[in-house]
């Protein structure tokens, strides 16, 4: 973990973007995070401070993996749930009725 830390600080960013030799045609090449490669190529990187809470924290990420549509890998449908929770409060009043 030491070394992937290392190797895609954020802060590589601005040391390469600061570096001395910055435009030089000899210049070293510059270490950059991974998350420039997905940038490069277009696809959204998430990034999210982990200081914060935790409730907050995992709704953000629940918010942006669900941003395109919220996927129903083995969950039950808004359909199913639905008829669900309408036997469930038909079976709650019949209840209530035959108590009373």
């Amino acid at each position: 973990m030491a070394t992937y830390h290392e190797n895609n600080a954020i802060d590589l960013f601005a040391q390469a973007n600061t570096a001395s030799d910055l435009g030089h045609p000899k210049a070293a090449p510059k270490k950059y995070p991974l998350t420039r490669f997905y940038q490069e190529k277009g696809t959204e990187v998430f990034e999210i401070d982990c200081s914060g809470n935790l409730f907050e924290m995992f709704e953000s990420m629940r918010v942006y993996v669900e941003r395109n549509g919220r996927s129903y890998n083995y969950l039950d449908s808004v359909g199913k749930l639905n008829s669900k929770r309408e036997e469930l409060l038909v079976k709650e009043e019949s209840d209530a009725k035959q108590n009373k």
